[in-house]
């Protein structure tokens, strides 16, 4: 077995996979059911309207990062406009991020990890909320965490929505509240405009939990800033 303080980029890429599935296949079920088609199923805006994701540094703080790109055709299954898809080698540990951004107008709204992952075979063996304190920012950020299994696999995950220019993570009532504003702007043809924060960390042993979760706070607060001066400058998100 791999042990947590060994675990490279390289080790990640099977997860990788089975992330990036688990994403595609509520994708495709939402297309089907809605009766898109990949090719027309997103209006994509022009470049200089998407977060200019290249601009996140590779480096930050202790973590340094690795692109793992998802194709426009991979993006129209998930229903985003951009993506910032990266693994980030940690310390002891390793984290793949996500960012989706949705911009322009979208066919379904934002899916929960819980969802995607527990429509893959996994379940969830605990869950919580957790403020964390990104450098700068002059409110802390409520995120939510999850720690899922499968067939004696493990895996940490700690998600957030970006709205507005304002940040907000819940397991059940704001989660639900902000999918219910953005069925009802979708219903006005309006602009359901924001994004999603992924981290996925991979697990050897249940009892890594905490440690797993401690380590994505910690990269969390260093990578937020460089994010946020992204999406706070974009004017496609903001309206500017």
């Amino acid at each position: 077995m791999i042990s947590a303080a060994n675990r490279t980029m390289w080790h990640i890429r099977p997860i990788s996979a089975v992330l990036l599935g688990a994403l595609l296949g509520v994708g495709i079920w939402v297309t089907r059911s809605v009766g898109y088609s990949a090719a027309g199923a997103t209006d994509r805006p022009p470049q200089e309207a998407l977060p200019q994701f290249d601009r996140v540094p590779l480096r930050v703080g202790n973590w340094v990062g690795k692109p793992e790109p998802i194709g426009e055709d991979e993006q129209d299954l998930m229903g985003v406009d951009a993506a910032l898809s990266r693994v980030y080698q940690g310390p002891t540990r390793t984290v793949r991020f996500l960012v989706e951004a949705r911009v322009g107008k979208s066919r379904d709204q934002f899916h929960m990890p819980m969802v995607c992952m527990t429509s893959n075979g996994w379940s969830t063996l605990k869950s919580g909320v957790q403020t964390i304190h990104p450098k700068g920012f002059a409110k802390p950020v409520e995120t939510t965490w999850l720690f899922m299994t499968q067939a004696g696999q493990y895996m940490a995950i700690r998600y957030w929505l970006w709205k507005d220019g304002h940040y907000t993570a819940g397991p059940s009532g704001v989660w639900r509240q902000l999918n219910a504003v953005a069925a009802w702007e979708r219903l006005r043809n309006a602009d359901p405009k924001g994004a999603l924060f992924l981290c996925y960390t991979p697990v050897d042993r249940a009892e890594d939990a905490d440690a797993a979760l401690a380590s994505q706070t910690d990269f969390a607060e260093a990578v937020l800033p460089s994010v946020d001066q992204t999406l706070q400058s974009n004017a496609g998100l903001l309206d500017r």
